[in-house]
Formats: C-alpha cells, sequence, structure tokens
C-alpha cells in the first residue's frame, strides 16, 4: 500500500474561495446596523405616530416598539433595525428636537424631508404630552384624596 491509498480526499473550496475547514473557526458575524437617514427617520415616525407606543399599557411597550420596527422592515426592506434600535433613534430625534437644535439635523435630506421630520415630531410631542395628561388625570381619578 502506498501513502497515497491513507490520505483523505481534498476538501472542495466554499464560493468564497476559503475552505470549509478555515471557517469552521470563524466567529459569526454580527448583523450590521441600521443606518438611520432623513427618509427613514420620516418613516420611522410615521410608524411611531401610528402605533404610539409611549401610550401602551403596562408591559406592553416593547410589543408596540417591535410593531413598530417590523412596520419599518416592511417599508424598508435592508432595514435591521430592531425595537431597540427604533427606539433609541426616536429618542434621539426627540431629544435633539426639544433643545431645538434640529439645525444638526439638517446636514443631511431633502428640505421636505426637513420640513416633514419637523411637522412629525411635533405631532409625536403633542401626542406624548396628550397621553401623560391623560394618564394623570386618570391616576388622580384612581387615587383618593387624603
Amino acid at each position: 500500500m502506498s501513502n497515497e491509498d491513507h490520505e483523505p480526499p481534498p476538501i472542495p473550496p466554499d464560493p468564497e474561495g476559503v475552505s470549509t475547514l478555515q471557517n469552521a473557526h470563524l466567529k459569526p458575524t454580527r448583523k450590521k446596523a441600521f443606518r438611520f437617514l432623513p427618509s427613514s427617520d420620516v418613516l420611522l415616525l410615521k410608524e411611531v405616530t401610528a402605533h404610539t407606543p409611549w401610550a401602551a399599557a403596562h408591559g406592553e411597550t416593547n410589543t408596540a416598539w417591535t410593531t413598530v420596527a417590523n412596520e419599518l422592515k416592511n417599508a424598508i426592506s435592508a432595514s435591521t433595525a430592531d425595537d431597540k434600535a427604533c427606539r433609541r433613534r426616536f429618542t434621539a430625534l426627540l431629544d435633539t428636537f426639544r433643545r431645538e437644535e434640529m439645525e444638526s439635523l439638517r446636514v443631511s435630506g431633502t428640505a421636505e424631508e426637513y420640513r416633514e421630520r419637523e411637522q412629525l415630531l411635533t405631532d409625536c410631542l403633542e401626542l406624548e404630552k396628550a397621553n401623560k395628561k391623560k394618564r394623570k388625570q386618570r391616576d388622580a381619578k384612581l387615587r383618593p384624596a387624603k
């Protein structure tokens, strides 16, 4: 018997040119972070306005944000944003809007996107304030006066 009879068959390369054995020890890659653009901000704000996650019942907030993220994914096929990413972006936009620093967000996008984003932020802020007022009134009715 020769040594050639005992050699393992060659490993066929995968399509990317790296052998399967080399791929076996590589760490799985993380999903690429979704970069919000002015156009995706507008879509996010429309979904947030439609689903009003801040008005969700106790314990249902995450479900509402998941719904927002899923709707965003339906609208933007390349979106990898999850509920946490949508919530963080919305909070960042709202904080910037409250501090009246919208000029910093004007760097990219069209004037129309900027106006629409500002209008949607105004709507979200008003809806959020109305919800807080409604909750205070409800809580005042539930708590007996001392």
